[in-house]
């Protein structure tokens, strides 16, 4: 992975700028780093990840993967101490009920009509086979 320094050259800080033939966004240009993935790089993730690329769509994610890099490269350089973690952006809560205990069915009554049995159990063919 190699990295290019690169100068913010834009006025206006949320469009989007072409610097060197590639499109960025400024607010990664001003951070002064952008992490550029090399060609072999993004074969192998495609690779490891089971897709075929041609030509036109490994430029294209060698693109997008190094900007997407460059956004955690941005986030990494934030202050995050006296933020607790947490597994959502938003608050959640269980909106499932209670589990309450409730009576259920006699096993007799559950294996009446069972095809085949065993003891307390339905009897069914099995599904794996051993290999």
């Amino acid at each position: 992975m190699r990295r290019r320094k690169l100068r913010y050259y834009s006025k206006t800080p949320y469009s989007l700028r072409w610097v060197k033939g590639r499109c960025y966004n400024p607010a990664i240009i001003q951070l002064e780093m952008v992490v550029e993935l090399t060609r072999q790089e993004v074969q192998h993730i495609a690779l490891l990840a089971r897709i075929n690329l041609n030509e036109q769509e490994l430029q294209q994610m060698q693109i997008q993967l190094s900007n997407i890099l460059s956004y955690f490269q941005a986030l990494q350089k934030l202050d995050t101490t006296g933020v607790p973690p947490m597994t959502h952006s938003v608050p959640l809560h269980n909106v499932f009920r209670d589990d309450i205990v409730r009576p259920s069915l006699k096993t007799e009554d559950v294996l009446a009509n069972a095809p085949q049995r065993d003891e307390n159990s339905f009897k069914v063919k099995a599904v794996l086979e051993e290999q």
